[in-house]
């Protein structure tokens, strides 16, 4: 039997193996955080996108987002302007 090797251009993401032992956390939640850490580091979350390249809704994202960031591998901070008013969500 031959050995045939696929040159590949694909990247590969380094998971902890604790992040998929955690128990606190469902397979939805640990699929999403797996594709979260597989994006740049420079890249921001955005729902609608996560939306379009996933199988659930957008109730279903939010809720895998709340649980994520209930374990706390996620984290949302608030953008106020001076005047204490919400501008945004990172």
């Amino acid at each position: 039997m031959s050995i045939v090797k696929i040159k590949r251009r694909e990247s590969f993401a380094v998971i902890p193996n604790n992040l998929l032992t955690d128990k606190r956390m469902s397979f939805k939640a640990k699929g999403l955080l797996c594709y979260l850490l597989h994006l740049p580091h420079d890249w921001e979350i955005c729902v609608k996108q996560l939306v379009s390249v996933g199988p659930d809704g957008r109730d279903s994202t939010y809720s895998i987002l709340k649980e994520l960031i209930e374990a706390r591998y996620v984290e949302r901070v608030s953008l106020r302007d001076e005047k204490g008013k919400v501008t945004g969500t990172v």
